[in-house]
């Protein structure tokens, strides 16, 4: 949980991507979710695989990078 949290600022602060918080919950770490039962929906999944936040970066490297932190 704490991985994904910090995944999600990181990729909030990087400015190239242009990534902000989802207001409501669709299952992704960049969900902002203000009860608990929401953040679990993201959570429990543990990859970065929501299509519209996922085609936001470009750098497959990147991408690949997220991937393999989230595979641990």
């Amino acid at each position: 949980a704490v991985l994904c949290l910090c995944l999600s600022m990181l990729i909030h602060m990087d400015k190239r991507w242009n990534l902000g918080f989802h207001e409501e919950t669709v299952g992704c770490f960049m969900d902002l979710c203000w009860e608990r039962d929401d953040i679990l929906v993201g959570l429990r999944k543990m990859r970065f695989d929501h299509r519209d936040c996922r085609d936001k970066i470009k750098d497959r490297e990147q991408l690949a990078a997220l991937d393999a932190l989230l595979e641990l």
